[in-house]
């Protein structure tokens, strides 16, 4: 029995007792998923389940029943699969002992990366072999690789060819309560001479926040961390123009995928897949890893 989430990334609060293992023998959480996953591996007695969903506080119950009970010769009528009782002060259901490593968030206070675009948003694509979606999962990924060695936990948005919206991105970031978001994307012109990374803050166009009944709008996250996402910026900008040979400055622009983030927040262009130069440079693993490497050194500084 699966229990997909396809909204928000969930981390379970799970229970240390074991189950009757005649109904389920285990219970897994998947958090490779990217939104997790609960496995219910079946007992020998397990027969039927009932889902259903309940609100205040939202959650989805999942009932395991056992085998029909047999009835006996005599018997006038045969016995139903039965509904048991659960006493109030028990809960619904237990789960199993080898899940104990997740009764701690996972990822509470993470740095989370967010490689642009994937699945059918190919971002920037110069031609059939050249999509930016590949150039940020494999520079991600080697970010991720970095930060996993240092004291601080990292979280991809996403760690395989798939399309997340860009509502979901910044969910993953706000349910992890991030230290900081850092979205990895590429640039592109027309004019071909234009080149080097260019790290960007998000700007609201009016400077007063919005409230609607007393708590802030989904869109008014990063309101409280313009300061913090300007540091950062400059800091990353100043890292990756050294790495680059470039003179460019952080820029502003109103970015849907960050102005939720409640944690300083910044888009990182690693240079523009129209360049000549910068592709060259970003098809070379070596460079990539450079890349990744002044990414996440800057990164620890500025923590």
């Amino acid at each position: 029995v699966e229990v997909e989430f396809e909204q928000l990334r969930v981390t379970p609060s799970i229970s240390s007792t074991s189950p009757d293992r005649a109904l389920v023998e285990s219970v897994r959480f998947d958090s490779g998923d990217v939104f997790g996953r609960f496995e219910i591996i079946k007992g020998p007695s397990y027969h039927s389940y009932r889902a259903y969903n309940l609100a205040d506080p939202l959650r989805k119950v999942i009932d395991i029943y056992p085998q029909p009970q047999v009835a006996a010769v005599d018997a006038p009528e045969p016995t139903a699969v039965f509904d048991p009782v659960v006493p109030k002060d028990e809960p619904l259901y237990d789960i199993a002992e080898d899940v104990r490593e997740f009764t701690q968030p996972r990822y509470q206070r993470a740095l989370i990366i967010d490689p642009g675009h994937g699945g059918d948003n190919y971002g920037v694509h110069p031609s059939a072999n050249l999509l930016e979606k590949d150039f940020m999962l494999d520079i991600g990924t080697r970010l991720g690789r970095r930060l996993e060695t240092t004291p601080h936990k990292v979280l991809l948005t996403r760690s395989r060819d798939i399309n997340l919206s860009l509502e979901r991105r910044s969910s993953i970031a706000n349910t992890n309560r991030s230290r900081a978001f850092v979205s990895l994307h590429l640039g592109a012109s027309s004019h071909g001479e234009l080149s080097g990374p260019v790290v960007y803050v998000h700007r609201y166009s009016n400077s007063e926040p919005f409230r609607r009944g007393g708590l802030r709008a989904w869109e008014e996250g990063q309101r409280g961390y313009l300061k913090e996402s300007r540091e950062l910026a400059q800091r990353l900008q100043a890292a990756l123009n050294q790495l680059y040979g470039a003179g460019n400055s952080v820029g502003e622009a109103p970015l849907e995928v960050l102005s939720p983030v409640m944690a300083p927040a910044v888009v990182v262009e690693l240079g523009f897949l129209t360049n000549s130069g910068d592709r060259d440079r970003l098809e070379d693993p070596e460079f990539k890893e450079e890349v990744a490497r002044v990414i996440s050194e800057t990164l620890l500084e500025w923590l």
